[in-house]
């Protein structure tokens, strides 16, 4: 398996295809944003919010469905997007050629394959947080010191099986969700084909997940020094005049920030591609078209 090559073909993929980029800035915006309440005061906290909540009614309904709809629409085009990108980058992977016009083909044609997955992927998350966090978050509520000592314990206990849980799953979706676009599987049938090509090439498939891991992280760090040292000016302008340190900062950084999310996504699906042709079709070798 050579490590190296999936990474530079990857790469050349993200830079080279800029008409996949679109796709890349949803598929680059996935994960979760889970928030909780702490803090001081945990409990009048709670009786305050929930006071709130109940002389708001209405408002509250209303950006609960607005929040709803939000996030229905944004994974809608997150599947989509990844449908498009799976069969895109696999196709050029696998030596084939590829252009806008098929990869949203492909994207409403495996929308609800991939949604499917996603949904499924999006449940065993909740449940490894729900198993891991909410003996923390009854604690928290109770305040009550026993409580909060053996939620300390679990978590310290379960955080390793989870993590190794969230990434074997991982692994077996990424793979999953080439077999269910590249290779016309459907969602129950690309699991276990996803989960048997995970054990029969378990070292590879590590070393490739431990890789993406490294890569995402060295991604964040490499992106705050840049979005730090871009962000000084805007803070000093904002500390004579705020709208001149947000309007420029909004103005060319969100630009900015899309570019980065869209080349990311597309790598990332683009490494698991090559990886997935490599795994499943090594006489080929990864990247043979990203020229």
């Amino acid at each position: 398996m050579n490590y190296t090559a999936i990474v530079n073909q990857a790469w050349e993929v993200a830079w080279k295809r800029r008409y996949l980029w679109v796709f890349g800035f949803f598929a680059g915006m996935g994960g979760n944003t889970i928030g909780n309440i702490g803090g001081r005061g945990g409990r009048e906290q709670a009786e305050h919010i929930a006071g709130w909540i109940t002389a708001h009614p209405g408002l509250v309904g209303a950006l609960i469905l607005g929040g709803a709809l939000l996030w229905m629409v944004l994974i809608a085009l997150q599947s989509l997007s990844y449908a498009a990108l799976v069969h895109a980058t696999g196709t050029l992977a696998g030596g084939g050629t590829n252009d806008f016009d098929s990869s949203l083909d492909a994207g409403f044609r495996w929308f609800w394959r991939v949604f499917g997955l996603q949904l499924l992927l999006g449940l065993l998350v909740l449940a490894l947080l729900a198993a891991a966090g909410m003996p923390l978050l009854l604690a928290a509520l109770t305040q009550r010191t026993g409580a909060i000592i053996a939620a300390a314990v679990w978590l310290a206990v379960a955080i390793l099986p989870v993590i190794a849980i969230a990434a074997v799953a991982t692994i077996v979706w990424d793979l999953a969700l080439r077999y269910a676009v590249l290779d016309d599987r459907t969602a129950g049938q690309a699991i276990g084909d996803g989960w048997r090509l995970f054990r029969a090439n378990l070292g590879p498939s590590v070393v490739i997940w431990l890789i993406m891991a490294a890569l995402g992280m060295a991604f964040g760090f490499a992106l705050i020094v840049p979005l730090v040292v871009f962000g000084i000016p805007f803070i000093i302008a904002g500390a004579f005049n705020p709208w001149l340190g947000i309007v420029p900062a909004v103005v060319l950084g969100l630009p900015l920030m899309a570019v980065l999310v869209s080349v990311y996504g597309v790598f990332e699906t683009a490494y698991w591609s090559e990886a997935f042709v490599a795994l499943t079709r090594p006489a080929g070798g990864p990247g043979a078209a990203t020229a």
